[in-house]
């Protein structure tokens, strides 16, 4: 057991110099963030990030940007991010968000803290639907991303743990744009009242009591969160 305590440590000492030694600005602040709460099964997450990061700041940027506290804060944050990072391209769309704030400032810290937060918050399947939407529109990216439906019968002689997993497939787009509609990234186009075409209330969804959405668009602020994490 001390041999694997030991051997975990000498590791985590090595990650420590070749992390640090990849990113200079970094340094200090990966050293106390690691050794306090991140797992050593996630340090290559984070080695990852900050290569992706590297590449996108140049010596001159690092040693201006090791005073700024804005992005100093941005960086702890993304680091955080980046530990619990499942893919290559979060990764990418972390290094990408920070390389795009190295010009932060008091003035727009605030807007670019919560537009990272929202990320924080996104699934990469949420993104794919987001950016789906924006350049695909609603109804061709939702076939994309719907699953195949089946009839009553097969879904009848499924055990319980099937139709859960079904069931759960079958709503997971439905979660994409309520995750997505919360975010104020992307906002619903109604229905409009048909004074001409039967009741006043033919745009109402029966079911809900409120206006049919016919359609989804992104917002300003959905495409600014993408312009933020693509090249």
């Amino acid at each position: 057991m001390d041999d694997l305590k030991n051997n975990a440590t000498d590791i985590r000492a090595s990650l420590y110099k070749g992390i640090t030694g990849a990113i200079p600005i970094a340094g200090p602040i990966i050293s106390e963030i690691i050794s306090s709460i991140i797992p050593n099964q996630r340090i290559d997450r984070i080695s990852v990030f900050l290569g992706q990061l590297n590449e996108r700041v140049s010596q001159n940027e690092q040693e201006t940007l090791k005073i700024n506290k804005y992005f100093i804060d941005l960086l702890e944050d993304g680091i955080i991010q980046a530990s619990r990072a499942l893919s290559d391209r979060r990764n990418k769309y972390i290094a990408i968000f920070l390389s795009k704030s190295k010009n932060i400032t008091e003035e727009n810290y605030t807007a670019k803290k919560k537009l990272f937060h929202i990320l924080e918050e996104l699934t990469d399947r949420d993104i794919d639907v987001l950016l789906g939407i924006k350049e695909n529109g609603y109804w061709k990216t939702s076939m994309e991303h719907t699953s195949p439906s089946i009839s009553i019968g097969t879904y009848n002689s499924m055990s319980e743990d099937e139709k859960y997993e079904n069931d759960l497939q079958s709503s997971l787009l439905d979660s994409n744009i309520t995750t997505l509609e919360r975010h104020n990234l992307i906002s619903p186009i109604h229905e409009k009242e048909d004074h001409d075409y039967g009741s006043d209330n033919n745009h109402i969804d029966d079911e809900t009591g409120m206006p049919i959405i016919t359609d989804y668009t992104h917002t300003v602020l959905g495409k600014t969160l993408l312009n933020s994490i693509f090249e």
